[in-house]
């Protein structure tokens, strides 16, 4: 346990606030333990001070009666991390202007529960993204993808449209078990050569099959 010993900076009937420069010695959960010309007295943190004070640190301390703050850290040691912190709810607002967060190195960001994206528009510029999510669900009046290369790999994919449509130079498609198609009427045309082979096939129709061409070989 900390041995606090207070620091008298004015008589007890009269306590004049008075603002002093120290080094903090030790920090506990709630107070730091500040020296200043051999004293060591606790201090609070001020509500304006976001910075958290680590050992070492030159904080300047406000002293009035038996209680003392923090105002703020004036210096601290090249290489030691920096720490904001706020109780209860934070709002950071740029009115009238633009409000820009950048790292020389990495952005982490962190939610315990739930993170919300709200803009006009919104703009993802990077060499490489991962997404990882255990759910996701899009909602969009109209999506436009432009790649490179896709590829799409999971156990089950499943598409609900009013209408699909799909241009492309050259389209392959390979099947290892079992292709089925249900549709109302189906129309397939080339403009060349089209090609059925198969082990077995089979061709029924409930009413009608035709086959109508200049020439006709069988077998």
């Amino acid at each position: 346990m900390m041995e606090i010993s207070r620091l008298s900076v004015a008589p007890p009937a009269q306590p004049e606030p008075v603002q002093l420069i120290g080094q903090v010695v030790a920090s506990g959960d709630s107070e730091w333990m500040v020296e200043n010309a051999g004293l060591r007295f606790a201090c609070r943190m001020a509500a304006s001070c976001l910075l958290q004070p680590v050992e070492g640190d030159q904080v300047l301390a406000l002293c009035a009666g038996d209680q003392s703050w923090i105002l703020a850290v004036l210096e601290r040691e090249i290489g030691q991390d920096s720490d904001l912190r706020v109780q209860g709810n934070l709002k950071l607002s740029a009115v009238g202007g633009r409000l820009s967060l950048s790292g020389e190195t990495d952005v982490a960001i962190q939610a315990g529960r739930d993170m919300r994206l709200k803009a006009g528009t919104f703009s993802l510029v990077a060499s490489m993204a991962d997404m990882i999510c255990s759910q996701t669900q899009w909602l969009a009046g109209k999506m436009k993808l432009q790649f490179g290369s896709l590829g799409l790999f999971g156990r089950s994919v499943d598409t609900v449209t009013d209408r699909y449509s799909q241009t492309s130079k050259t389209a392959l498609r390979k099947v290892e078990h079992v292709d089925k198609l249900n549709a109302g009427m189906v129309d397939y045309r080339a403009d060349s050569l089209m090609n059925l082979r198969g082990q077995n096939v089979v061709t029924q129709a409930r009413e009608l099959a035709k086959v109508n061409a200049d020439q006709v070989h069988l077998g």
